[in-house]
């Protein structure tokens, strides 16, 4: 009856090393490789490590990074800014110009996560203001402008099964609806019965093709959205195909990327200032619509959320898309371009300056998605420890989630799962940690009870 007592006394260190020799002779890790690395939050000082300066794929846990980073380099209060803008003058009431979006990569903008930030929302605000510009009618055109951001949306390494997903959706300079759309759809009753597009929500603006068929009673959405191969007339006219099965019965949605954010945006706001602006006849000489910013008249200004607030979701529900955003964000601040590349060369030069190995953070986008990422478990404690002498730390672990009842950040792509983050213990000592595990075998759910017997020992 005394021995769990005697347990419970023996060091942390020798605990946890006897539960990390337990759980790497698993036969889930036969042909798999794992890392642990756990520290005191107050000192610093290493607990346990074991294979801690061995580069692994660490899945979402790579948002931590990305987030920390963040607040050092834009600030916690940073907002993105979308403007309108017009060239030309107004005469009573009629724009004798073009009119202007101004997109700065704003992953929330049309966001449903915050009530102003809806579709709805948006589009409110904005016919709003060109009403009180005191413009009624304008001849001209509706231009998207994206200083420093080019066509660049996916990052090196992301796989074509997830390109297509809602996950999956990448960074643009004028982002819609989280670049996301949802396909409202009607299965079969028997398995192999064909299955009815209802509806889309935004409109992708491509026709979506159906292959997808009913499935067995009893299983899952096992679908997936593939877009079309190529940039021709002929591609975009075939637009995204579904595949895969869907239960059988009830109506269900599935969400998809958008093929063209910035053209959906464009789209559903020429459809809501139509409603209220008329779009005028043309002016003979209206000279074309320039690409010079400085030669325009802003007169609104859509602001984001603090991110603060964009970390809380990004970190809450691991939204790849934020991480995309705010990495090409600190490039265009420091590189002048947002371009992935570049933000991940500012992520390395950053923890460089601060004492991380640049070797230990082999980093190819901001989220996680690619499974080229390469991350120590040391690197991110490391990342943990700064974060945690900072004034925006509060905010930032606010994003973390519970799981185990420890607050931790998880990662999870094919054949990876890990989890890093903090937790204070019966005794009062906070402790920092990054577990990560790659090529396991068998069934994440295993994984995932295994490496909480881990980490129960810092409980």
């Amino acid at each position: 009856m005394a021995l769990p007592f005697l347990a419970a006394a023996q060091p942390l260190a020798l605990r946890l090393g006897r539960a990390w020799s337990a759980f790497e002779a698993d036969s889930q890790l036969r042909a798999g490789i794992a890392s642990l690395y756990v520290a005191e939050t107050t000192t610093g000082k290493p607990v346990l490590e074991r294979n801690a300066r061995m580069g692994l794929a660490p899945a979402s846990t790579l948002k931590v990074i990305t987030a920390a980073t963040a607040c050092e380099v834009l600030g916690p209060d940073y907002r993105f800014t979308t403007q309108l803008a017009h060239d030309g003058v107004i005469e009573q009431g009629r724009l004798r110009g073009h009119l202007y979006v101004i997109g700065s990569g704003d992953p929330t903008l049309g966001s449903w996560r915050w009530n102003d930030r809806s579709a709805d929302s948006v589009l409110a605000r904005m016919v709003r203001a060109v009403r009180r510009k005191g413009i009624g009618n304008y001849p001209g055109s509706l231009v998207p402008l994206t200083p420093g951001w080019g066509d660049e949306t996916i990052p090196d390494g992301w796989i074509w099964a997830d390109v297509g997903q809602y996950y999956g959706a990448g960074s643009t300079g004028i982002s819609w609806h989280e670049n996301q759309f949802r396909m409202k759809l009607q299965p079969g009753v028997q398995e192999g019965d064909s299955i009815r597009l209802l509806g889309t929500e935004p409109d992708p603006l491509q026709p979506v093709s159906i292959h997808a068929k009913t499935g067995r009673a009893g299983s899952g959405d096992e679908s997936y959205l593939y877009h079309a191969l190529g940039i021709s007339e002929a591609s975009i006219r075939r637009g995204p195909v579904l595949r895969g099965t869907l239960p059988p019965g009830k109506v269900i949605t599935v969400s998809g990327s958008l093929p063209d954010p910035e053209l959906s945006f464009m789209n559903d706001l020429k459809a809501r200032l139509e409603l209220q602006v008329q779009r005028g006849m043309p002016v003979p000489g209206l000279p074309a619509p320039t690409r010079d910013t400085s030669r325009l008249t802003i007169f609104y200004s859509e602001q984001s959320p603090l991110l603060d607030s964009i970390n809380y979701w990004f970190l809450r529900k691991s939204i790849n898309l934020y991480g995309e955003a705010l990495l090409k964000t600190m490039a265009l601040k420091q590189a002048g371009t947002a371009s992935t590349r570049a933000g991940a060369a500012i992520v390395r030069t950053f923890w460089k300056e601060r004492g991380v190995d640049p070797a230990a953070l082999r980093i190819v986008d901001g989220s996680g998605l690619s499974p080229e990422n390469r991350v120590t478990t040391q690197a991110q404690v490391q990342v943990l420890l700064y974060a945690r002498r900072q004034s925006w730390v509060e905010g930032f672990v606010k994003g973390f989630p519970e799981y185990n009842g420890m607050r931790m950040k998880s990662g999870t792509i094919g054949g990876v799962k890990g989890y890093c983050g903090y937790h204070r213990s019966r005794d009062g000592k906070e402790y920092v940690f990054s577990i990560l595990v790659n090529n396991y075998q068998g069934r994440e759910s295993d994984i995932v009870r295994k490496i909480y017997r881990v980490l129960d020992e810092l409980k």
